[in-house]
């Protein structure tokens, strides 16, 4: 196996993982169709804020939000 090829295996699972939090997590049913900063997904949710916002910003830089 070469570097890029276990690297592509790592970057694959992170990007599984920040999506199938999202879902369980429910952050795409909270946001429905309107922006909400990652504080008030915090605050519906009942989740950590820094670690929502950690969250939503994954998403963003993979263009889920």
């Amino acid at each position: 196996m070469t570097p890029q090829e276990f690297r592509d295996i790592v970057y694959s699972f992170q990007a599984s993982r920040i999506i199938l939090t999202s879902l369980e997590m429910e952050i795409f049913t909270v946001l429905g169709d309107n922006a909400k900063t990652s504080g008030d997904v915090a605050n519906k949710l009942s989740s950590d804020e820094r670690a929502t916002d950690r969250l939503m910003n994954a998403l963003c830089t993979m263009n889920f939000l």
